[in-house]
């Protein structure tokens, strides 16, 4: 589409037909859409946001359309793009979010190959060894140890004493033990 193909023609009257209008709503959006795209995104628009940020531009194009002059339409949509990201920026600055320095610092990624090779045997052992666990055991395990539920909660969902819980989590941890480590000691 060239810059010669959008053209906006007013009827007898000054004002555009509805037909006529809908059609260059149309070329208008599919004309500059990604050019809105770009800006937000340029300007430091998270990419969640740059849809909501298309949307705010063009309902205010599409409800002063009449006012927009064909050789300014350009100008018009950076415009109220421009406002419409420094909105989303200053909105971005309002988030109630933990400042940086609040935050606890990331590990050290420190993945040498025989930590990964041991940590994946080790993986592999635990499901062989919880698909030859009782099912009662093994149900109560994944749901503590990998689901991080705690032993009320599942005592709770499974309609079981507390103490049955983590009875069954213990001998499952010992099977397990016994399991994937031969020469662990059996009691805990």
């Amino acid at each position: 589409m060239t810059k010669s193909t959008i053209h906006f023609a007013a009827t007898t009257t000054g004002r555009r037909s509805l037909s006529n209008r809908a059609i260059e709503q149309r070329e208008l959006f599919t004309r500059y859409v990604s050019l809105v795209r770009q800006l937000a995104r340029s300007r430091g628009v998270q990419v969640g946001d740059v849809d909501d940020v298309v949307q705010r531009v063009f309902l205010v194009a599409f409800t002063k359309f009449e006012r927009i002059e064909p050789s300014a339409a350009r100008a018009f949509i950076c415009g109220v793009a421009l406002r419409e990201i420094l909105h989303v920026r200053r909105s971005y600055l309002r988030r109630a979010e933990v400042p940086a320095e609040q935050l606890s610092p990331l590990p050290e990624p420190s993945v040498d190959l025989d930590t990964s090779v041991h940590a994946s045997l080790v993986l592999r052992r635990t499901l062989f060894a919880l698909r030859d666990q009782e099912p009662q055991l093994a149900h109560v395990w994944v749901l503590h140890e990998v689901q991080g539920f705690s032993c009320q909660s599942i005592a709770q969902r499974q309609g079981l004493a507390v103490g049955t819980v983590k009875s069954r989590l213990r001998r499952a941890r010992i099977a397990l033990r016994q399991l994937t480590d031969p020469d662990a000691m059996t009691a805990t």
